[in-house]
């Protein structure tokens, strides 16, 4: 889904600050690492992805209830 449908600050009222996605390469063509790669801006339009990393800012009890905790 986008971000815009996830709705983290009307819904939730989190901020979503950045999102860390990872890439897998081919090191030299031996070896298969991690990329970790830190988005500088998050777009209503980004798209979020199964493995992202998502970095939030708010509240405790914010970010359990997006947690469903």
């Amino acid at each position: 889904s986008r971000v815009a449908e996830v709705d983290f600050r009307n819904r939730y009222q989190l901020n979503l600050i950045a999102i860390i996605k990872h890439r897998f390469g081919d090191k030299d063509l031996k070896k298969t690492y991690n990329l970790g790669q830190a988005s500088d801006f998050v777009y209503a339009g980004t798209l979020l992805e199964k493995n992202d990393i998502m970095v939030l800012f708010g509240s405790h009890l914010h970010i359990r209830r997006f947690l469903g905790e």
